[in-house]
């Protein structure tokens, strides 16, 4: 889906479910917000358009985009509860960080090998959105 469908949905969506949220800042892959050849707009001139304010990540290096959600999720408050909770709303995302979202084994005979990038599917997309909004965090 193009950025310039998704804005405004998501927009909508955001507003719909969400009234009164104020959005500071959203965490983005850094080619994000390079151009295409056809038009000068980027996904994320896109964005800003539709008042919802996406940066570029500090680094697209796949291993900090892990430690972002990883590191909060081992994270625990004073009390002993967790310090960062997902929302059961979030199916897809609860569903990805429960193994949807993973590394396909290599066929090699021998030790155990995995590709060095995450399989793109329906998970990979949404876990890797949250850890670029997560790096900003």
């Amino acid at each position: 889906m193009s950025a310039a469908i998704f804005a405004p949905e998501l927009k909508k969506y955001i507003d719909r479910e969400y009234p009164g949220l104020k959005f500071e800042v959203g965490g983005g892959d850094p080619a994000g917000d390079a151009g295409g050849q056809a038009t000068e707009d980027t996904p994320f001139k896109i964005m800003r358009k539709h008042g919802i304010n996406i940066q570029p990540a500090h680094s697209n290096n796949p291993l900090l985009r892990r430690a972002s959600i990883i590191n909060l999720l081992k994270e625990l408050r004073m009390d002993g509860k967790p310090g960062f909770l997902i929302s059961p709303k979030a199916k897809v995302w609860r569903k990805g960080l429960a193994g949807g979202f993973n590394y396909k084994r290599v066929q090699v005979a021998g030790d155990e090998r995995y590709h060095d990038m995450p399989d793109k599917n329906r998970y990979s997309h949404v876990c890797e959105a949250a850890e670029y909004g997560l790096m900003m965090a």
